[in-house]
């Protein structure tokens, strides 16, 4: 690389999961809480990397199967009414679970049936350590 130093800036390292498919039974009406489907869940992880990078060392990042299933934990483990509680339960069990993190944003999609011409509504919140 002819004498370039590179640095990476630790505060924008961010780890992004895309598209986890959760099973949940959530809505307003008690009937659409009845039956299950399908939200998507999308993370934006904050997290210092560069030492996992350095030394292609996984145990210096977080293990992205694990947040998978803890998000899948989450959302299944109870019915909710608003798809934001969900993304509120989703975010501090993260931040709980995985120390590395030091910030996160969470989105959560739901298709409505109850409002059929919308194709999709989302919800988005950001989740940070108290210094």
């Amino acid at each position: 690389m002819g004498g370039v130093v590179f640095a990476v800036a630790s505060q924008s390292s961010k780890l992004y999961l895309n598209g986890i498919v959760c099973v949940a039974r959530v809505g307003v009406p008690a009937g659409e809480r009845r039956r299950r489907q399908r939200l998507w869940v999308d993370l934006t992880l904050a997290l210092d990397f560069r030492k996992a990078a350095e030394g292609d060392d996984p145990s210096r990042t977080v293990d992205y199967a694990r947040v998978e299933r803890k998000v899948q934990s989450v959302v299944s483990a109870r019915p909710y009414r608003l798809i934001e509680a969900v993304a509120q339960a989703v975010g501090r069990e993260i931040l709980d679970a995985f120390p590395r993190i030091r910030s996160l944003c969470v989105r959560v999609t739901k298709k409505p049936k109850a409002m059929p011409r919308v194709s999709s509504v989302t919800v988005e919140m950001g989740f940070g350590r108290k210094k």
